[in-house]
């Protein structure tokens, strides 16, 4: 079997498996997800974000020649670094809360 066969296999089930996904079990486990970082607090990072980006031009320098560029280079960084914050503080408390639970099975 050839390399291109294979990969054209791979990409066809992909396909399928995104077709045979039930938008309702996504919007579900989303809400879900949603609910439990809420329940968890992780809304307070979200709360520093906001200040973060409030308070943002008194630390920039609006005098220099490129402005735009500084502020949205300040945004795209802080932003990246909240995804980063977020992801570590949801894996770090969901994961052995639902070890604890059984909610997680291993394969």
């Amino acid at each position: 079997m050839t390399a291109t066969t294979r990969s054209g296999r791979v990409l066809t089930e992909a396909v399928l498996d995104l077709a045979r996904t039930s938008p309702r079990r996504v919007l579900a486990l989303a809400w879900l997800a949603v609910r439990e970082s809420i329940r968890r607090r992780v809304v307070v990072v979200f709360a520093v974000f906001l200040l973060l980006l409030l308070f943002a031009g008194w630390f920039l320098n609006p005098g220099s020649d490129q402005p735009a560029r500084l502020y949205l280079q300040f945004v795209l960084t802080a932003t990246s670094y909240l995804v980063l914050l977020l992801a570590w503080i949801l894996s770090a408390l969901s994961l052995p809360a639902d070890i604890k639970t059984r909610r997680c099975t291993p394969s």
